[in-house]
């Protein structure tokens, strides 16, 4: 999914097979693109990938990512360390995005 106009703002991506990320232009931050942008992502991978469960992940200090996993319903499934870093991850299952329509 991508909401554009002159420049790219916004993007989602499944990315790794069972993993959704977004990424907004840091001029744009706060304004709720995050949120609007990723979720449309779970849904999008849940019927068009067929799977079963989806995981996102983040630094545990980017807490405007954290606030957008939870604000989608994603349920907090532990901490891990990636890329010298302790990073956040983040999960939700199809049944449960079909139950909360």
């Amino acid at each position: 999914m991508r909401i554009e106009t002159e420049r790219l703002l916004a993007w989602t991506a499944t990315v790794c097979r069972d993993e959704i990320g977004w990424a907004i232009d840091p001029a744009r931050w706060g304004e709720g693109l995050a949120t609007e942008a990723a979720a449309a992502a779970p849904r999008d991978t849940f019927e068009r990938v067929r799977l079963e469960r989806v995981v996102s992940f983040t630094s545990l200090a980017n807490i405007a990512s954290t606030r957008v996993m939870e604000r989608l319903g994603l349920e907090r499934g532990g901490t891990t360390e990636w890329a010298g870093s302790e990073h956040v991850w983040y999960t939700v299952s199809a049944q449960r995005e079909h139950v909360s329509d």
